[in-house]
């Protein structure tokens, strides 16, 4: 099935949030310096966002909770298992060639009843320069998280990242090729060695757009590389490329292109999809076309949430315009206008307050705000008639039942009334 539908010439439904909040922050930003995920391991999601200045910080709640500074040109973060322990750490990368790890972690007292302590630690690692899009996955199905590095110069790398007693060290090439590196971490006073094994690399002829992973019917891993026009590369397990997708952005190898995977629905998590700066929408299950949608918007973000709270989750795409699409798997379409234009966009699940991970979209404006709009709920995405709702209402089921039966009795009462009305003046006559 590939379904089209033009948005263009159409009118779709608007919404409006009115719960926000707004945080001041300053400093220049690359979308890709925005994430949502567990960054201390508590079970509630923070935000992290981080400035080419070289400042990054962390919100929880309603309230910036860490910040960090002097990290260098900052170019992109990620949140994952990138030293396979079980636990997550922040990844913050870089255009000078350094990939800095933070890792917070919660301590209790003996008390009970004292606070937890903080405890943060930082890595500095070198890798190659230019970093523009960090994955934390197992692309290569050999059950351990590699940290693969997308860079502006069109290159993309896949390490392997763990901490060693190997007093050996080989030099890492901080451009292409491949090799091992035992780097020696003084952080606190504290001696630690890192191992970082490059195990593959590509290179792409356009700019790398998301880096994404997804699965064959098999459960194998495939990396999915977003390349200009809307063409996507997808390459196997053992770093080969599988298949190139076909180009869907009207052949312009200028327009980038995003893409999303992991995405839940009725069948699973199979479900992706991908937009072009175009306006294209497109919309896969098991990397099979399902429709393709178009709007008219200059699209650069993509995320995913379950705003309808019927576990099958949404896309919502930003536009540079501040005009946001919210979609479902069936190609019905909300749109909500926000108010001003946008450098940066993500949503996702955010802990607005302790154990209480909500739908939030994230607004980035060129004024150096952040608009946080949170609790995202809507009864559905398509629109509903007055018989849908009602069907569903048990009591006004009920109501409208025994209003029937009262028309019913109604009518046959007056036509029985007027039965022997006109019985009684055929008598009189």
């Amino acid at each position: 099935m590939d379904n089209k539908k033009n948005l263009k010439s159409q009118t779709s439904r608007s919404v409006s949030f009115v719960q926000r909040w707004k945080w001041n922050w300053s400093g220049n930003i690359t979308n890709e310096s925005l994430k949502i995920g567990d960054l201390d391991n508590d079970g509630d999601n923070e935000f992290v966002i981080g400035s080419i200045t070289g400042t990054v910080g962390i919100f929880k709640g309603q309230m910036l909770w860490k910040l960090f500074e002097n990290l260098g040109t900052i170019t992109a973060v990620a949140i994952g298992d990138v030293w396979n322990n079980g636990s997550n750490s922040l990844i913050v990368g870089t255009g000078e060639g350094q990939c800095h790890i933070i890792e917070i972690s919660k301590v209790k007292t003996k008390d009970e009843d004292s606070i937890e302590n903080i405890i943060t630690k930082t890595v500095t690692i070198p890798v190659p320069v230019n970093v523009s899009r960090i994955l934390i996955a197992d692309i290569d199905g050999d059950g351990y998280n590699e940290l693969v590095l997308g860079r502006t110069d069109r290159f993309l790398h896949s390490f392997q990242l763990m901490k060693t007693d190997t007093s050996s060290t080989v030099a890492l090439d901080n451009n292409n090729t491949t090799g091992l590196a035992v780097i020696i971490i003084h952080n606190d006073n504290n001696t630690e060695k890192v191992l970082l094994r490059e195990k593959k690399n590509w290179s792409f002829d356009g700019q790398l757009g998301s880096v994404a992973i997804t699965y064959d019917q098999k459960k194998n891993p495939i990396l999915m590389v977003a390349q200009p026009g809307g063409v996507v590369i997808l390459i196997d397990k053992n770093g080969e490329i599988i298949k190139e997708k076909d180009n869907t952005s009207n052949g312009s190898i200028e327009v980038s292109t995003e893409l999303i995977t992991d995405i839940k629905g009725v069948k699973g998590s199979n479900y992706s999809a991908m937009i072009t700066m175009d306006g294209n929408i497109n919309f896969y299950y098991k990397l099979k076309k399902e429709w393709t949608l178009q709007v008219n918007s200059q699209l650069f973000a993509i995320s995913k949430i379950d705003c309808t709270n019927d576990g099958n989750e949404e896309l919502v795409i930003g536009s540079w315009n501040g005009l946001t699409y919210i979609v479902d798997h069936y190609m019905n379409v909300v749109e909500f206008d926000f108010e001003e234009r946008v450098c940066a966009f993500v949503a996702g699940d955010y802990a607005m307050a302790p154990n209480k991970n909500v739908p939030c979209m994230f607004f980035v404006t060129f004024d150096d705000v952040i608009y946080v709009y949170y609790d995202i709920s809507l009864s559905s995405i398509y629109l509903k008639t007055l018989s849908d709702v009602l069907d569903k209402d048990i009591e006004m089921n009920w109501v409208l039942n025994h209003l029937q039966m009262a028309k019913r009795d109604l009518g046959h009462n007056m036509l029985k009334y007027f039965k022997n009305y006109f019985i009684i003046l055929t008598w009189n006559y």
